[in-house]
């Protein structure tokens, strides 16, 4: 680990910058891999050409919107733990990560007829469907090739089976869109399969780049899951309940567009338990019919409130967050282990 890093977290483990609900230890991990993410935008920028002008406008435009750049940072806190440095080849799986991510965004965006992402108009709101599909598409390819330049075989197996498994979580929840499925597992399934893959990847990546022993490359590619894992569940539960100046959009989404996440399922569990027949009506209205009124959404809100669905999300957060801390233990303690532990917990801090 170099001089600069050391210090920087000699600084980010004193007593002063633990107290408090961690909020600011995610912004501290961010700020201390300023240098390397900037290296990762410059890549972003060389995965982003091509030789059609609209491509790169459109690319240019979405990774311009901004994004504290979680996935590659989490790659390179992946590496360093495992005992690595931070190489071209580091930087270049970052920005891959980075790449597939993004595309999924452009992808989303065209299924969910989405017009603003993180305050700005989306590119399919701008440019169309298919030129957003087919840069998304050309963003994928592009950044798969240039990984080939690590001439690491096992890293490419890891990236493509994942990438896969983004796609089926994609395909799987189109399926259940408009249903309501008979268990919980069903909607972890989705949110591993479409969001913790990718931070799978990011800590995972980085650990097999470093040349990391199985036990824990296995450890930190199952951490990377169950972070991912607790970050969708905070994005679902604020779809519901957040503030839209702080989100940069109206809530409601998922309802709108009758995806069950899982705070609607556990109001729903609810009010199965409970034989809630009103309650019952009304999802079933909602979510399998699509029948929507002006205040629906509010209803909604209400019966999460009322089964403490809003406080199951917050139990199961914390269970998946524990469950990615306990999976460092195979790690030595040091400072950057004691960040990403305090970067992991910033999310509950945010559900409070």
């Amino acid at each position: 680990m170099s001089r600069a890093l050391s210090s920087t977290f000699s600084s980010l483990s004193s007593p002063d910058n633990l107290e408090g609900p961690h909020q600011e230890m995610g912004l501290n991990l961010f700020e201390m891999f300023s240098p390397s993410i900037d290296k990762v935008n410059a890549k972003l920028t060389q995965l982003s050409k091509s030789s059609v002008n609209e491509s790169e406008n459109i690319a240019g435009h979405i990774f311009a919107a901004g994004g504290k750049r979680t996935r590659p940072v989490l790659c390179m806190v992946g590496t360093l733990l495992a005992g690595g440095e931070i190489t071209d080849d580091v930087i270049t799986l970052a920005a891959t990560i980075e790449c597939i991510h993004t595309a999924t965004l452009l992808h989303d965006d065209v299924i969910d007829n989405g017009q603003v992402r993180r305050g700005r108009k989306t590119p399919r709101y701008i440019w169309g469907n298919r030129p957003s599909i087919l840069v998304g598409d050309y963003l994928i390819a592009h950044s798969l090739s240039h990984l080939l330049n690590t001439d690491n075989l096992n890293l490419m197996k890891l990236v493509t089976s994942l990438s896969k498994d983004v796609i089926v979580g994609e395909l799987e929840q189109q399926y259940v869109t408009g249903a309501i499925p008979e268990s919980e597992a069903g909607i972890v399934r989705v949110i591993e399969l479409k969001t913790a893959r990718m931070f799978e990847m990011a800590l995972g990546g980085g650990a097999l780049l470093a040349g990391a022993a199985p036990e824990v490359q296995k450890a930190l590619s199952q951490c990377g899951k169950y972070i991912g894992l607790s970050f969708q569940l905070l994005d679902d539960l604020l779809d519901y309940i957040g503030d839209p100046k702080i989100l940069e959009k109206k809530p409601g989404k998922d309802f709108q567009e009758q995806v069950c996440t899982l705070p609607m399922f556990y109001a729903y569990e609810g009010a199965l338990k409970n034989n809630d027949k009103n309650a019952l009506a009304f999802w079933r209205r909602t979510m399998i019919m699509g029948d929507q009124a002006s205040d629906d959404f509010k209803k909604a809100v209400q019966y999460l409130n009322d089964y403490q669905a809003i406080e199951t999300c917050h139990a199961k957060a914390r269970e998946f967050t524990d469950l990615a801390i306990k999976l460092l233990d195979v790690l030595p303690d040091s400072d950057l282990k004691a960040a990403l532990i305090s970067f992991t917990r910033q999310a509950l801090a945010r559900m409070r």
